[in-house]
């Protein structure tokens, strides 16, 4: 549960600079109070909130009644810590060298040597529940839906939540390799925050008559959260170069934001599904969608294999090539490219390629997914889409045609190991597409459908159940060694500009690295990783 902050505590801790979050959302934040006269103003606020008679709406945030029966109440605030039990079976390390080498691409250092620079290195910082918030929590229980945690745009929820429960199998199995969540018991201070800011929640829960994704409220509540966040001491210690800030829905960035905060406000690693939206920056990191697990994925498939399915014994034949998805836009990609190999279909008079953009229930597309070689991911309304991390999930070869989509963790992960990427053009010579992918031979195939096997852990978010396979290289730990990677470059900057040199940092380099004038964050940065390298 989100911690209620008093009043009191925002107007002397914060120095007036977050009142709105209790307050009318109309009302502009006071600038540069003192303490005294924040007592005062603090005395006045009350009386003000009392007289229109807002006050026991604001106390009932300090304990709120929980609907059990509702899947979006404040209780999935606290995403229920603790309520999952582990067997040592579900608990992986996931860092072998060996099946690693065919789909990682080279390092500067280690990938183990990253993650151990990263124990114990991540704050989570929640805001306070504020107006807008807990009215979008109030729409929720009003207006019930599909539980939050399971939407393809969950990594607000899911990000901390996969922190605590690596955070359980490190203390409960002696595995320290899983504790990246920072304790406060200890006298080091996170080297990275991640900030809860629920904008998710304000984005799918406010509830709006003529458009249930209200986005007036969410973009004054972005405005606000800028105003709140780049006042907080934690952002001000490095001006919010180590902070994390997801943004997986295109509404949550910081968009909206005044124009005289948002330069400040941007200095944060936003975590971004999709780049279509909101100024995407090379600080900024690309996260995956989330997407449910799924099975009954035969253990290899070929072009016109002929597969048993174990339940039925009936039997069934692969498809080459499988697509199944909207017309967003109407006459975009996926129609243009629909049409095209409808001819080539025709033509051939072949079997083997399902292109839809029909609605087909998720039964028949996951069906699809598990008994195709090949499954495209193509371009709609963004360039990304939740349909390749379904693709991933169930196991089929990727086929990607979006020109300007940018795949999460690419400075890490090789993703020709196990896709084929094709230009937007190829909709004007749809031969060409089939003619490659019957081309590819059977090891190959083999090959990919392996290395695919190998990165599938680190794509698609654990589930919430007690049997889940938590995997060390999962999601949220390869974002934190893509936030270090580049939060290593930005300090990288800062020596050169010391040292007023150019040139490659070296290995030797580093253990010098720290002692001239740079942030706090570098300094921490650099201690962990000459640390990570005695010790790996």
């Amino acid at each position: 549960m989100v911690p209620f902050v008093t009043l009191s505590d925002i107007f002397i801790e914060r120095q007036c600079n977050a009142w709105w979050l209790v307050s009318s959302p109309e009302m502009v934040p006071i600038q540069r109070c003192s303490v005294k006269t924040s007592a005062m103003v603090c005395l006045f606020i009350i009386a003000l909130l009392m007289s229109w008679r807002l006050y026991p709406a604001i106390s009932a945030i300090a304990s709120p009644d929980v609907n059990a029966s509702n899947p979006n109440g404040p209780e999935l605030l606290g995403l229920m810590p603790g309520a999952i039990v582990y067997t040592a079976q579900s608990i992986h390390n996931g860092v072998d060298q060996k099946r690693l080498q065919s789909i990682l691409k080279p390092l500067e250092y280690p990938l183990a040597t990253y993650i151990r620079a990263l124990r114990g290195s991540v704050g989570v910082l929640q805001v306070p529940q504020g107006k807008l918030l807990s009215q979008a929590i109030e729409d929720c229980k009003k207006h019930p839906q599909a539980p939050l945690i399971d939407h393809q745009h969950s990594l607000e929820l899911r990000f901390p939540y996969v922190l605590r429960q690596m955070q359980l199998i490190a203390e409960k199995y002696s595995k320290p390799e899983f504790g990246l969540l920072h304790h406060n018991s200890t006298q080091q201070e996170p080297l990275f925050y991640y900030l809860q800011s629920f904008q998710y929640y304000i984005v799918y829960c406010t509830y709006s008559r003529h458009n249930k994704e209200s986005w007036t409220v969410g973009e004054r509540y972005v405005t606000k959260l800028a105003t709140y966040t780049i006042n907080l001491k934690e952002f001000k210690r490095n001006t919010g170069t180590d902070m994390m800030v997801p943004a997986s829905h295109p509404k949550s960035g910081p968009f909206g934001v005044k124009y005289a905060e948002k330069a400040t406000y941007q200095r944060q690693a936003f975590l971004r599904t999709d780049m279509d939206w909101n100024g995407y920056t090379p600080k900024d990191i690309v996260v995956p969608y989330y997407v449910p697990s799924t099975s009954n994925r035969p253990a290899s498939l070929v072009a016109t294999d002929t597969t048993k399915d174990p339940n039925t014994d009936s039997k069934t034949t692969s498809l080459l090539l499988f697509f199944a998805g909207g017309r967003n836009p109407p006459g975009g990609l996926r129609e243009q490219l629909e049409s095209a190999l409808s001819t080539v279909i025709a033509a051939d008079q072949t079997t083997d390629i399902v292109f839809t953009t029909k609605t087909i229930t998720k039964e028949k597309f996951h069906e699809g997914l598990h008994q195709s070689v090949f499954c495209a991911s193509v371009r709609g309304d963004t360039a990304s889409s939740s349909r390749l991390f379904a693709i991933v999930e169930a196991g089929c070869i990727p086929v990607i045609i979006s020109d300007w989509l940018l795949l999460p963790f690419d400075s890490l992960i090789d993703y020709t190991t196990f896709s084929v990427r094709f230009p937007e053009s190829i909709v004007h010579n749809p031969r060409q597409l089939v003619t490659h992918l019957r081309s590819i031979q059977p090891a190959q195939i083999q090959a990919m459908q392996q290395a695919l096997k190998n990165v599938r852990a680190m794509l698609i978010y654990p589930e919430i159940s007690s049997d889940s396979e938590f995997h060390l290289l999962n999601p949220v730990t390869l974002t934190l060694v893509e936030m270090f990677m580049r939060r290593k470059e930005y300090c990288d900057g800062l020596q050169y500009a010391n040292l007023k040199g150019a040139g490659t940092i070296s290995t030797e380099d580093v253990k010098t690295m720290g002692t001239f004038n740079s942030s706090d964050m570098c300094v921490k940065l650099y201690a962990r990783l000459k640390d990570a390298m005695q010790h790996t």
